[in-house]
């Protein structure tokens, strides 16, 4: 507390020039003493953890070793190596190839760079790859140092000015390239007076290019050409980012819902005709923040315009992304009852407070494998049937599998196409499951898989869902995907604003061999401490933040320099707190009033915000047709649209003395013998008395249960089917499926998890274990043989092979087909 600027609270002091006095004295001990001591506390403590990290750094590196994998940056680093210390396998590779043509080249890294020049310099290796001379003639580089926007990833211009001298150096020559093909005549002037003086000057600086003049070779032409603004007026008392967000996406969408409606005439330099109307796929929209994109795409489908989001976005701006994450949470301990309440509630099962609350009274455990009760609420059963197939699953399933079958027995990609943008919803989801399978073929576990989505939802970068080439559209991505795009119409799009731009790093590339400093932080709910920092820190973080900010001012550039014909910038009067528009560095007076498409209604006009007149008059006077609408929404919410069915629930028409199946103790005992069969059909169990113990707590089974348990399990591993299933060529315990099915008309999906499948040379053989000793073995096989059949149907769909069922009475030991 000592270290941070206090505002003086007068009310606590007998008088105000006694608290000024005060208050005056204690910064002046702040400013001399305080802040000069915590900075050498922190100057302590800082080579202490960069050993800590360095020793991290090195056991990571061990662990690659170890596993015989390599990522993006050994692959780099090794090949740079390979090439610095070897001159027979350099000199190869030069005359293989004696001319290099390099692209792009301001987003080129350090390393990338030094690979390079290995392959065109002079035999002579430097210490300093910008000192070493280039062969005539072997290298050619193009390049814009205006468009260097990925320091963040180590593309800094700090490169390409290295790399610029190092041509002149070795007496190569640098062209200056200004012509537009792109940008029309009244863009390219707009962009010169806009960025050449007030941003790049006339000499170039570390940080930032020279100034270099566009010359447009397209001439203005059609209705809407030139650079204009859209006014974004507040709506509503609220000012949150995501009020803000919503009405500016409002507004945009409402103009180019008229523009392409009406339609507006635009430049055609890229067709034979000279002007030509406006389309939906003209349109390109870039937006600062992945979050910013999932609002623009919902308002322009609720107006019918097709739109495709490309360059990555946010998974958690999904909901239903989230509400897997929150099932997923489950696995890592599925006696918390937390995650599982939260699953119970959440969206999948519906369950609310009062059917909890009673589940709870009755006896009901949150935690996997709790005892089932008869009569609870199904929302409550099914949720927690669906806890305890997950949980088995993992224990004979790689982490892809189960987050897949997680994925398609909850509907979850029916789920996201649903709602609006659903399009976009459900490409999120399918992300989310390319995502995890990669990350599980590459050994990762469960907890590895959620703590890397958890990082990607804590993130504003996330993995980006590819625009359909085949579709058309208005356009929605982030500036930094869409560097090296362009589109006759391009909108910037504000957002909620930009932060000012802040460091916990600094690399100075300038020397030979590149110097960095970190600046390291305890980092809590709410706050984020420094904790150790160098002593000389803030003279290199400000030159750091100067790199920044000219970086935000070039990202700014390329935002500007995509358009052809129409270059639109939102203008709002309000961005979130602590924030800035990306575009305040433009004078409004070099922007031109934005065409009407539709006289009669200015842009937003369409679109009606929360507490507006306008919106409180178009909402219906009548209370009952109020509730008519419910009713009916309520009605359309229940109707089934896709079935899921469990073998389980198939029953035959049976007289009425015979079983109902398991019930009460029953069916707990039998999910209790399941399991442990499940951990002997596996391998020997070391404790099998302590495990069936724990089986039957779990189950809310008396405590000599335990001891029937056993003693069945003794039964059944003296059975001839039991040795042979154990002897089997293959075998698969509590194997899990699902295939489509058509009920009625209804699409939907049968899924279920099957006890026993094994293959012994006569062919497949699906098992399926009952404990409940009801009635005759004829009656209860009557029961039970739509669900055995149920399970060998599926097995052909799957496998194409016929598979024979048994059903498997264990305490009598009868086995019927």
């Amino acid at each position: 507390m000592l270290d941070r600027k206090h505002a003086v609270q007068v009310r606590v002091w007998q008088d105000k020039d006694t608290a000024d006095e005060i208050a005056a004295a204690f910064e002046q001990l702040r400013q001399d003493v305080l802040a000069p001591l915590r900075q050498r506390l922190y100057a302590h403590r800082y080579p202490w953890l960069l050993a800590l990290i360095a020793g991290a750094m090195r056991r990571y590196d061990a662990l690659r070793a170890e596993a015989g994998a390599l990522n993006h940056n050994d692959l780099l680093l090794r090949t740079r190596d390979m090439l610095r210390d070897n001159p027979t396998v350099r000199l190869a590779l030069q005359k293989q190839f004696t001319h290099l043509l390099v692209d792009e080249f301001q987003d080129t890294d350090p390393l990338q760079a030094e690979i390079l020049m290995y392959l065109v310099s002079e035999e002579a290796v430097s210490a300093d790859w910008s000192a070493m001379r280039i062969k005539p003639g072997a290298l050619f580089v193009v390049g814009d140092p205006r468009q260097s926007i990925y320091r963040f990833r180590r593309a800094d211009i700090t490169i390409y000015n290295r790399m610029r001298r190092a041509i002149e150096h070795s007496g190569g020559v640098v062209r200056t390239l200004s012509s537009s093909f792109r940008s029309v005549s009244s863009i390219c002037t707009w962009v010169n007076g806009a960025f050449n003086g007030p941003v790049f000057g006339r000499e170039s600086t570390d940080a930032q290019p020279a100034a270099a003049a566009l010359h447009a070779v397209h001439s203005d032409a059609g209705a809407l050409c030139g650079v204009y603004e859209i006014p974004v007026p507040l709506h509503g008392p609220k000012h949150d980012a995501e009020n803000l967000r919503i009405n500016e996406a409002d507004i945009i969408a409402d103009w180019i819902a008229m523009a392409c409606s009406a339609p507006m005439k635009i430049s055609g330099h890229d067709h034979e005709q000279e002007t030509r109307a406006l389309l939906h796929e003209d349109i390109l929209v870039l937006v600062r923040e992945h979050a910013d994109i999932l609002p623009l795409a919902i308002a322009l489908e609720k107006r019918q315009v097709p739109v495709l989001a490309s360059g990555g976005h946010a998974l958690a701006a999904h909901p239903e992304v989230r509400h897997l994450l929150n099932a997923l949470r489950i696995l890592l301990d599925p006696e918390n009852p937390v995650p599982v309440i939260a699953f119970l509630r959440g969206p999948f099962c519906g369950a609310d407070d009062r059917a909890l609350l009673s589940y709870k009274r009755a006896g009901g455990l949150f935690a996997f494998n709790a005892r089932a009760l008869p009569g609870m609420d199904p929302r409550i059963n099914e949720g927690m049937q669906f806890i305890k197939d997950t949980v088995r699953l993992v224990r004979s399933n790689p982490p892809g599998t189960v987050v897949a079958s997680m994925i398609e027995r909850l509907a979850l990609h029916a789920a996201a196409s649903t709602g609006m943008a659903g399009w976009l919803q459900a490409a999120s989801v399918q992300t989310l499951v390319e995502q995890v399978q990669q990350y599980s073929t590459q050994g990762a576990s469960i907890p590895d898989i959620i703590q890397h989505l958890e990082q990607l939802f804590a993130g504003s970068r996330g993995p980006g869902v590819p625009a359909d080439t085949s579709m058309d559209g208005v356009r929605i991505m982030t500036l930094h995907s869409a560097k090296g795009l362009e589109a006759p119409v391009v909108i910037l799009a504000s957002g909620r604003g930009v932060k000012a731009p802040g460091t916990d790093m600094v690399i100075d590339r300038n020397a030979a061999t590149p110097r960095g400093m970190l600046r390291l932080r305890k980092t809590g709910t709410f706050r984020s401490d420094v904790i150790a920092q160098p002593l000389d820190w803030p003279e290199h973080a400000a030159l750091e933040l100067e790199f920044l900010r000219a970086e935000q001012l070039r990202l700014a550039y390329v935002a500007s320099t995509r358009a052809r014909s129409a270059l639109i910038l939102t203008l709002p009067e309000v961005v979130g707190r602590g924030r800035s528009s990306p575009w305040s560095m433009f004078d409004e007076a070099m922007l031109q009033a934005l065409p009407d498409p539709a006289s009669s209604k200015p842009p937003g006009a369409q679109s009606t915000a929360p507490g507006d007149p306008a919106a409180e008059d178009a909402a219906p006077s009548d209370p009952a047709a109020v509730e008519r609408a419910i009713a009916d929404r309520h009605a359309a919410l229940r109707a089934e649209t896709y079935l899921r069915q469990r073998p389980s629930a198939l029953k035959s028409d049976v007289p009425a003395s015979a079983p109902g199946g398991d019930g009460g103790d029953g069916r707990a005992f039998g999910s209790a013998m399941h399991r442990l069969l499940e951990e002997a059909a596996l391998g020997e169990i070391e404790d099998a008395h302590s495990l069936a113990s724990s089986l039957a707590k779990r189950e809310g089974l008396p405590s000599d249960a335990a001891d029937d348990l056993l003693s069945l399990l003794q039964q059944v591993r003296g059975h001839e089917l039991w040795k042979r299933m154990r002897s089997a060529e293959r075998l698969f315990v509590e194997l899990p499926f699902a295939h489509p099915i058509t009920e009625n008309g209804i699409s939907g999906v049968m899924h279920g998890v099957m006890d026993v499948v094994f293959h012994d040379g006569e062919g497949w053989i699906i098992c399926d274990y009952k404990t409940d000793a009801e009635g005759t073995e004829e009656e209860r096989a009557l029961l039970y043989r739509p669900q055995i059949t149920a399970y060998c149907e599926a097995w052909q769909m799957m496998t194409g092979e016929p598979a024979r069922g048994l059903l498997w009475f264990l305490r009598s030991g009868i086995v019927m087909e």
